[in-house]
């Protein structure tokens, strides 16, 4: 099965859905940071943060998932987490 986007964190990869994320955007400009937002619906606004400020992530596109194990596909996004607004 193939799946449109992965997040890898920690060793552990999952689709948007698994992590809870409804939704990815990718803003870049030529010579400036490069920036992954993503919302996640439903979440009390006092929960805790899915990623960590400072952690590492990698976003993956097209990835073959087979009996659990990912492969293949196209690293779209590396980078650590910021601070954001509530």
């Amino acid at each position: 099965m193939t799946i449109p986007f992965t997040i890898l964190y920690n060793g552990q990869e999952r689709s948007l859905a698994d992590w809870g994320i409804d939704d990815l955007d990718y803003e870049w400009q030529n010579l400036a940071p490069h920036y992954v937002t993503f919302t996640c619906a439903g979440r009390a606004i006092d929960a805790a943060n899915i990623f960590p400020y400072g952690a590492t992530v990698e976003v993956w596109q097209d990835r073959t998932v087979t009996a659990g194990v990912f492969s293949g596909g196209t690293r779209w996004f590396y980078g650590r987490v910021e601070p954001w607004d509530l």
